[in-house]
């Protein structure tokens, strides 16, 4: 909010270290500090430069003010650069403590499966490796968390990298597209 009338915003609630992970600076600002990430730390969030613009008319001066986000104060301590669309598109603020359960009601907790991993593999790690150790890391949490719809008996989710993830399924259109740009390419030069 901010004084303005209340708009509904896409959000997600991330770990501190997502922005390094990801290769990704600020446009303004900062992002988060591990002190952000840990219980009891300051409500903070970075915005995208669309609610930026759109919320707060560009004002460079917008590191450090409050917005009022489900009834409490955060302080903006950055503004992502155009173009960022992670987790998905459309996020406008970025929140830390994923782990945290406010945004979800209580009575939605056991059905909401909130946590979506990502990592920045060392060089020497295989996917086949990481595979094995999130196997592991899995049965672990199914065993603190039996009650979660995602610690039933299942398979984990496979690792995948990153780029396959997020344009796998569109990956054979790019390729029927880039057919159809080299066909009437070659009818044009014929």
């Amino acid at each position: 909010s901010g004084g303005a009338e209340p708009e509904a915003l896409k959000g997600a609630r991330v770990s501190a270290n997502f922005l390094s992970i990801l290769g990704v600076t600020p446009l303004l600002g900062r992002g988060f500090l591990p002190e952000d990430d840990s219980r009891g730390g300051p409500a903070v969030a970075m915005i995208s430069a669309d609610l930026w613009w759109r919320r707060f008319g560009g004002d460079s001066s917008i590191v450090g003010k409050a917005a009022t986000i489900n009834a409490i104060p955060y302080t903006i301590v950055g503004v992502l650069p155009a173009g960022f669309r992670f987790p998905f598109p459309g996020v406008d603020v970025w929140l830390t403590r994923p782990w945290e359960w406010s945004v979800v009601p209580p009575q939605s907790r056991p059905l909401s499966p909130i946590l979506a991993v990502f990592a920045r593999l060392k060089p020497q790690v295989t996917l086949n490796q990481t595979q094995a150790e999130m196997a592991v890391i899995y049965q672990q949490y199914a065993a603190a968390h039996p009650t979660m719809l995602d610690a039933k008996p299942r398979p984990p989710e496979p690792v995948t990298p990153l780029k396959e993830h997020l344009v796998g399924s569109v990956r054979p259109m790019l390729w029927m597209l880039s057919g159809a740009v080299a066909f009437v390419l070659l009818i044009a030069c014929a």
